[in-house]
């Protein structure tokens, strides 16, 4: 119901089915959920109003970034989860850790560089019986960080993230030990590529895509009627120049990354001013806009 009352100029059938997918998990049915776009179609700020809107829930909420040079490393995104999740607890997760065993700890060092170098046994030389057992400890430990409650995780750039974080969150889903609710942003996920130059986001939607009912949430370039309504909800009732947003428009090609950035242009030249109560836009000289974002 908070994510209903979102204001975010020309995503308001995207918010929808995010909410959607949030009725769903408010009926402790996990979810999986990826927000693709081009570049510099406002993934990254449509995820924080979601979060921004959830805020006040009791829910525990857990947000992460998928990074460029760590995609190599495997288990390096869950690393990241597991310190948020660690970090929100008033003893650092301690109590938990205390509570497993020895070979448990060993499992999980693997992941958690703070426990210490993992101890080689000459009985799991095998690298997909380690898997299998790091991703059983695993499993075990997350829902005890969270005393079993709802989970969320927001995950920006998610197509940086690694192939074994992917693995264990579909276990984490299978599982079903707590209802989890996967939401992520990413630049592309359609199959299109061949299976060389797929990343590891993308190969894991066309293989479990259908067996975790993964969704997609695609931001669209922003109409002349977004545009005005991104101005008005900055500026109030502001003035624009007649056929302002049909140009800007055609110019940005709908991008709201290239337009917040005219805006901001537009205030530093004190071209966007408020005289009175009123916003206005002044007249703009031939040529003062960029024509292109770089620009």
């Amino acid at each position: 119901h908070q994510l209903d009352k979102a204001r975010i100029a020309g995503r308001k059938s995207q918010l929808s089915k995010v909410a959607e997918a949030l009725r769903k998990f408010g009926k402790r049915q996990s979810q999986f959920l990826i927000i693709e776009g081009a570049s510099g179609m406002g993934k990254s700020e449509f995820l924080h109003t979601i979060r921004r809107n959830l805020a006040q829930t009791k829910i525990w909420q857990i947000a992460v970034n998928g990074t460029p040079q760590e995609g190599f490393r495997p288990y390096y995104l869950t690393t990241s989860i597991l310190v948020e999740i660690m970090n929100r607890r008033p003893d650092k997760g301690a109590g938990i850790l205390d509570h497993l065993n020895p070979q448990e700890v060993n499992y999980l060092s693997h992941i958690l560089p703070q426990l210490g170098e993992p101890e080689e046994n000459g009985d799991q030389k095998d690298e997909k019986t380690l898997r299998e057992l790091i991703f059983t400890t695993l499993v075990h430990f997350i829902p005890k960080l969270v005393n079993s409650r709802p989970l969320i995780f927001f995950i920006d750039d998610f197509h940086l993230c690694d192939e074994a974080t992917l693995l264990l969150l579909r276990q984490l889903i299978l599982h079903g030990d707590i209802p989890l609710f996967i939401c992520g942003t990413a630049t592309d996920v359609s199959p299109g590529k061949e299976e060389g130059q797929q990343s590891p986001l993308q190969r894991f939607c066309t293989a479990f895509g259908q067996e975790l009912s993964i969704d997609t949430v695609s931001l669209t370039p922003l109409a002349a009627s977004d545009i005005n309504a991104h101005f008005q909800g900055i500026f109030p009732q502001v003035r624009l120049p007649e056929n302002f947003e049909h140009d800007l428009a055609q110019l940005t090609q709908g991008s709201p990354l290239f337009l917040s950035e005219i805006q901001r242009k537009l205030v530093l030249d004190g071209k966007l001013t408020l005289s009175g109560q009123q916003w206005k836009v002044e007249s703009l000289e031939e040529g003062y806009l960029p024509r292109s974002l770089e620009e």
